[in-house]
């Protein structure tokens, strides 16, 4: 997690954690679902055995929005990543930070619901600040914050 003033103008992660800057938002990648105890999404079967979301849009094992070819699709349809840039279980590909940490996207973003065009619906908590799901605080875009 990052504290609020760590984010930049726009209350994006700072480098090297955002890759976003480069090509997408995680939340516009991730099927909308809900989640069981240990924050893993729930991901749901239709009636052919195809994995999808709770509005039915296919997705990987992972949880991403996915075309039948297998690429990684945004809200709008777009293609951000190929099935040659994916893990063989449908994961985006790990990063390091400059520590040599593994650095994973789903750990510093908030579990949101979506609305019908895929736009994470963030909480308001009684002194206003946004919250995910789990009462934790975010920030506009949904990632994680401190303060």
């Amino acid at each position: 997690m990052f504290k609020g003033n760590d984010l930049d103008e726009k209350g994006e992660l700072p480098a090297p954690f955002n890759i976003e800057k480069h090509n997408f938002n995680p939340h516009l990648v991730r099927g909308d679902f809900d989640f069981d105890r240990n924050g893993k999404p729930l991901i749901k079967k239709d009636p052919t055995g195809k994995l999808v979301d709770k509005k039915g849009s296919s997705v990987s094992s992972r949880g991403y929005r996915v075309d039948k070819d297998g690429n990684i699709l945004d809200n709008y349809g777009r293609k951000k990543f190929n099935p040659g840039h994916v893990t063989n279980d449908g994961d985006l590909p790990k990063l390091f930070n400059y520590n040599g940490r593994r650095f994973d996207i789903t750990d510093v973003i908030g579990q949101v619901d979506k609305d019908a065009l895929g736009n994470i619906i963030p909480l308001t908590d009684q002194d206003g600040n946004l919250i995910d799901n789990l009462g934790r605080m975010i920030n506009s875009r949904g990632y994680l914050i401190d303060e």
